[in-house]
């Protein structure tokens, strides 16, 4: 019976220990093309993150906010941060995106964010599933943009990349940043 609570004490103290390098975050978004799903991978280069100030995971991620600026789409491709600046980022009401975490569940080297994503002026709450593997918290979620009124966004940038997308370009794209831990 004592080593059951030792072992619980030392688990509940590491999960309150560990905290994360905020510093260090890489935000990432996932794009799919083509009728076989293919990825296209990107990120911006202006975000600006708030982080809580209280320790450990949940502390530090519970109220964290980002600021994206969409004129700054990073995809190591000229011509697709072109057809994704002019055929979709142009198409919004707004020149950024706002992400705040409302709710954080912390399991042991697991756990669920709800994200509110404000893109288009319309926001959506967004389940994101983390798991902390080799001293990193990865964290990944899917929004659908016909979800924040970006039908014509989509069907503008489906028009611009028809032949590329061979005529399929998906609305759901997969969300996601990564975290070490300190």
């Amino acid at each position: 019976m004592k080593k059951i609570i030792l072992a619980s004490l030392l688990a509940m103290s590491y999960s309150l220990a560990a905290n994360l390098d905020t510093n260090k975050i890489q935000m990432y978004w996932e794009s799919y093309k083509t009728s076989l799903k293919v990825p296209v991978k990107g990120s911006f280069a202006d975000i600006k993150y708030k982080f809580g100030k209280q320790d450990g995971i949940s502390g530090a991620l519970l109220g964290a906010t980002a600021k994206i600026n969409l004129g700054t789409v990073i995809t190591g491709n000229p011509t697709s941060e072109q057809n994704l600046t002019q055929g979709f980022f142009q198409h919004f009401a707004s020149k950024d995106i706002r992400v705040k975490i409302e709710q954080v569940m912390e399991g042991k080297d697991q756990g669920t964010l709800l994200a509110k994503i404000t893109m288009n002026k319309k926001s959506q709450l967004i389940p994101m599933q983390y798991t902390i593997k080799e001293g990193t918290l990865v964290a990944k979620g899917v929004l659908d943009v016909r979800s924040f009124r970006l039908d014509q966004a989509l069907e503008s940038l489906a028009k611009l990349c028809e032949s590329l997308h061979e005529g399929f370009t998906w609305s759901q794209v997969e969300i996601g940043f990564t975290i070490p831990l300190k």
